[in-house]
């Protein structure tokens, strides 16, 4: 029997980025996550009960703990991200970076999969930083764009995603080890075959609203919560195409409030980001402590695809990065990053031996 590939999780928020890199690579076992927000410290409990939260990643020793051999991390992007104060990882005081580098440099994971926001490329965003200290690091890149309508769902959310390896190793095994990864690479454009559905359980209520009693639900029949008795209109071809690839139909997006109101239902939202039924919203919160979280996390199909595609680029690195070598000596990182930028992905140079 294969010993599972095991997963270290930094700056976890619900867990989306995982269940994509557990959907990309067969055979991973979740062995520890890390968040601090109490609300998705709830989340985090509930749907990785046996999996040990390690808490603030600034207050442990991490050369006692356990070491895996894949590291995942979504840092905070508040000052990254164009909603917020766009300060950059460099400028600014809450994207976490620097924490997140200090524990790669201990733990020395065989594959690193960070996800962030599409500003991160951006001008003054800071990829070339975060290129540039992995680098120093000894950690060779690669990186990429991916959208969520990519595999299909109603929304664009842009999202940056960036695998790095030990120069000394490569990843080219771990990516042999990655067969529902291969297979995903092979066909990118089929997302009306439920490639990218996640499992959602035993739980029965998967096509319906999780639970939501019925009568907060908006409009005249409102037991029922498909699209059948909502009336869509443009968005309609679009929700119905997410519909078929997850295999479930979507909940209605509004609620009344506690004025009679409609507001944005949290179900909905969990549903545009292809979360299991109730991941988030089956639980004991707030629904504005459930859109916060929904909103910061990670669609998982769209990880899936982006770790899928950067393994296939990630083994043939190597001999790519020596094109680039001449240029990129004198400082240790890579290509010219904002030419790279403006395609949308890149190959990043060689680590620092």
């Amino acid at each position: 029997m294969t010993r599972p590939i095991t997963i270290g999780s930094l700056c976890s928020g619900v867990g989306g980025l995982e269940l994509g890199v557990m959907a990309a690579l067969s055979g991973c076992q979740l062995s520890w996550c890390s968040d601090i927000d109490s609300q998705a410290v709830k989340v985090l409990s509930a749907r990785f009960a046996d999996v040990p939260n390690l808490g603030d990643i600034r207050a442990l020793d991490w050369t006692r703990l356990c070491r895996v051999e894949v590291l995942t991390t979504g840092f905070p992007c508040q000052d990254i991200s164009a909603a917020g104060c766009r300060a950059g990882v460099e400028n600014g005081d809450r994207s976490g970076l620097w924490d997140v580098l200090g524990v790669v440099r201990v733990v020395r994971p065989r594959l690193l999969v960070v996800e962030n926001v599409a500003a991160l490329r951006w001008r003054g965003g800071g990829l070339g930083r975060v290129l540039g200290d992995l680098a120093a690091t000894g950690y060779d890149s690669s990186w990429r764009s991916v959208c969520a309508d990519d595999v299909g769902a109603p929304h664009r959310r842009e999202r940056v995603f960036l695998l790095a390896w030990p120069r000394s190793e490569g990843p080219a095994e771990l990516a042999a080890d990655a067969d529902r990864a291969r297979r995903h690479i092979k066909r990118p454009e089929r997302v009306e075959q439920n490639r990218w559905a996640l499992p959602t359980g035993s739980d029965p209520r998967s096509g319906g609203c999780a639970g939501l009693p019925a009568e907060r639900m908006i409009g005249k029949e409102s037991a029922r919560c498909g699209t059948a008795d909502f009336r869509w209109g443009v968005h309609g071809a679009a929700l119905a195409r997410w519909e078929r690839a997850l295999g479930r139909r979507a909940p209605r997006p509004l609620l009344a409030g506690r004025r009679g109101q409609p507001v944005l239902a949290p179900e909905f939202v969990e549903f545009l980001m292809g979360l299991p039924v109730g991941w988030v919203t089956g639980l004991a919160i707030s629904r504005t402590a459930q859109l916060r979280l929904l909103g910061n996390g990670v669609v998982p199909a769209q990880a899936a695809h982006a770790v899928a595609l950067l393994l296939r680029e990630a083994t043939s690195i190597s001999s790519a990065a020596e094109v680039h070598a001449g240029a990129s000596s004198r400082k240790g990182a890579g290509w010219d990053v904002r030419a790279a930028a403006r395609s949308g992905h890149g190959l990043i140079g060689r680590g620092v031996a």
